[in-house]
């Protein structure tokens, strides 16, 4: 992972959605156990640099934006600015030579109605087989209110200094962020709620131990999450990743 001073960096939300998904199936196909996942699963980019699409690859260099014809309503709703974006970011993966057979959106949900009724509407709009939009299906992954506040809900105190360290935090914010991590904000004047500036208090800045709330997070972390996006997004890995390389086995 890419981090710097407790805050992840470049891509935090490609971090957090393949360790999930790769430790997802290793967990529910048992044959995947000690098996190496880019054998059974690949990841599909349009950059040679990164493995991973993002907004902007639909305006590729040299200033020709890729400009489908998107226009009409999502779900009999008006389309707004989100919902243009994102179709025109779909439309544009639909047109890549190679084509993925699953696309994970994955944005912080930032407190934005719009972006996440967009995103929602259109995930569930392409898991019915007669109102397909595009020929991938799409898993939705949208941290509410951003990636960090599934961090901190990951987080487990062990050693001296955190386990005296959360109650002190959890009194100055009148409530546990690690048991109710929606209850944050996304903002970007570091207000104490904000979840970045909160994930950075128990692990001190310390990358390592970011990492280790992404890579061993607590049996009862999906139900700290409820109300954040977490359940969904398994939810989805498990009806569309994990069934499809299932399926799959040799």
């Amino acid at each position: 992972m890419k981090k710097n001073g407790g805050e992840l960096k470049e891509a935090p939300r490609w971090d957090l959605a393949t360790t999930i998904i790769d430790r997802r199936l290793q967990e529910q196909v048992d044959w995947l156990q000690g098996q190496d996942l880019n054998h059974f699963r690949q990841w599909l980019s349009h950059s040679a640099e990164r493995q991973w699409f993002r907004l902007g690859d639909a305006a590729p260099a040299g200033g020709n934006r890729f400009s489908p014809r998107v226009r009409g309503s999502a779900e009999g709703h008006p389309t707004g600015p989100e919902a243009l974006s994102l179709r025109k970011v779909l439309a544009f993966i639909e047109a890549q030579h190679r084509v993925p057979t699953i696309v994970v959106l994955a944005r912080d949900d930032d407190r934005k109605p719009e972006r996440s009724g967009t995103y929602r509407a259109l995930a569930a709009a392409n898991q019915d087989p007669d109102q397909l939009h595009w020929s991938f299906r799409l898993v939705l992954m949208l941290p509410a209110p951003e990636c960090e506040a599934w961090l901190v809900a990951a987080f487990e105190p062990s050693t001296k200094t955190e386990r005296e360290m959360l109650p002190s935090l959890t009194k100055e914010l009148r409530f546990d962020p690690t048991q109710q991590p929606h209850r944050m904000t996304s903002t970007k004047n570091q207000a104490p709620t904000d979840a970045k500036a909160v994930l950075a208090r128990p692990t001190q800045k310390d990358s390592e131990r970011v990492n280790q709330c992404l890579t061993n997070p607590p049996a009862d972390w999906r139900n700290r999450c409820k109300a954040s996006g977490l359940p969904e997004f398994l939810d989805g890995v498990d009806q569309h990743i994990v069934r499809a390389v299932a399926g799959g086995r040799p």
